[in-house]
């Protein structure tokens, strides 16, 4: 609510302006006006330059603005004014800033000091564009070039992202005068009234109406076309890593740059090697001869080369070997050993590998003194059964604990 008041400012007197002044003149005579009272030039009269230098921010701040100059022709200065002249929370300062920041370094000429903001020029960059590709292990050891389709938004060059025809064609919307909202004012009494702002239904709050549209976009403002992009992969490149392709995310009227296309990797499993680090992982099952007598091995690597590898020394359960350097980035590949074991062997080949392995020292046993058992095969997994006893274990501690925490006296 505002209260009306005959002692309200004339603010086109204040600014040197008719009332039919243009926003260009409006904003000339402030520039001037600015220029003539600003406290660094009035150094002997400081204290009544500044006082005339808020009037003339505060004028300006309110003519300048479509919707507030409206509204102060109709319903006067109060209708607009959240304070006196240049009382709290008002910065002119900062407005004369604004208004010169572009313009010959008059900001820097005046050193305003700690009263200015000085605020830096930043480029507004349009949205990253994550996509997910999928690639296989073979792709990154060959460092594949691969090829990236996808539909870019780019400006329209025939309208230059207006949507209209031509300039001609873009019109200021007369509903709400170009300020994009309508203000409704109610009167509740004499000199009370409320202001209420909706945006305008008309122009869908842009300000500008669209008489006829370009003929190549349709009044969108934007193309959108296919667009490819060739990269090469490298042995850096891992499951869930990003690849950062600079300005290629979509074009954005309100931005002066694009931002980055973002490729996520997809890495699918291999059948046989799997890669941890820079090195690459492949298992190998040979049977106890080959293990103990030596053997070779032959395997296709990831560029497609066909690898032999001969073993000599004896391998036992769960050792590894390495080929140096055949890996990612000087890695090696490391190959695990299973090795499989005869089910049964006849008492001559048992005779037969003892007389061939070297003869192990038997302790003496008396065997009155033990009492004799036979082993039987066993389908359970002692590991299973481990991890249950623990499991159960662990269910009665909590289950103990539980009841020393809960426990009341009855």
């Amino acid at each position: 609510m505002f209260n009306n008041n005959s002692n309200q400012p004339d603010l086109y007197k204040v600014l040197s302006v008719s009332k039919s002044a243009s926003e260009d003149e409006i904003k000339k005579s402030y520039r001037k006006l600015a220029l003539k009272f600003h406290p660094d030039r009035n150094r002997d009269n400081k204290e009544e330059a500044e006082k005339k230098f808020k009037e003339i921010s505060k004028a300006y701040e309110i003519l300048s603005d479509k919707s507030k100059r409206n509204t102060y022709d109709n319903f006067g200065f109060d209708a607009v004014n959240s304070g006196n002249m240049g009382g709290p929370g008002d910065n002119p300062f900062d407005l004369f800033g604004n208004i010169f920041s572009q313009s010959n370094g008059f900001e820097n000429m005046f050193n305003m000091g700690a009263r200015t903001q000085r605020k830096t020029n930043r480029k507004m960059s349009s949205p990253n564009i994550l996509k997910k590709i999928d690639v296989n292990l073979e792709d990154i050891y060959t460092k594949r070039e691969l090829n990236i389709v996808f539909d870019k938004t780019v400006i329209c060059k025939n309208c230059k992202g207006s949507g209209a025809k031509d300039s001609s064609c873009i019109k200021i919307c007369n509903s709400c005068d170009g300020s994009g909202v309508k203000i409704s004012i109610k009167t509740f009494g004499p000199g009370m009234i409320s202001q209420s702002q909706t945006t305008c239904n008309h122009c869908n709050g842009k300000g500008k109406i669209i008489e006829e549209k370009c003929s190549n976009c349709k009044g969108r403002k934007y193309d959108i076309f296919k667009k490819k992009i060739n990269i090469n992969l490298k042995h850096s490149n891992v499951h869930g890593g990003k690849i950062h392709i600079k300005g290629e995310a979509h074009e954005d009227i309100n931005c002066d740059i694009c931002g980055d296309l973002i490729l996520e990797l997809n890495v699918r499993k291999h059948k046989d090697f799997k890669r941890k680090g820079n090195n690459l992982y492949i298992k190998k099952t040979i049977n106890l001869v080959d293990a103990l007598c030596g053997c070779e091995l032959t395997f296709l690597h990831l560029d497609n080369r066909k690898l032999l590898v001969k073993t000599g020394d004896i391998i036992t359960p769960t050792s590894s070997k390495k080929i140096s350097g055949e890996g990612f980035e000087n890695g090696d590949i490391i190959i695990d050993f299973d090795i499989i074991f005869p089910k049964t062997l006849s008492n001559e080949r048992k005779e037969y590998i003892s007389k061939l392995l070297p003869i192990q020292n038997k302790a003496n046993i008396s065997y009155d003194d033990y009492e004799l058992k036979i082993i039987d095969n066993c389908n359970e997994k002692y590991d299973d059964i481990n991890k249950e006893d623990e499991e159960n274990q662990n269910i009665f501690e909590d289950h103990e604990q539980e009841g020393n925490i809960g426990c009341t006296q009855q």
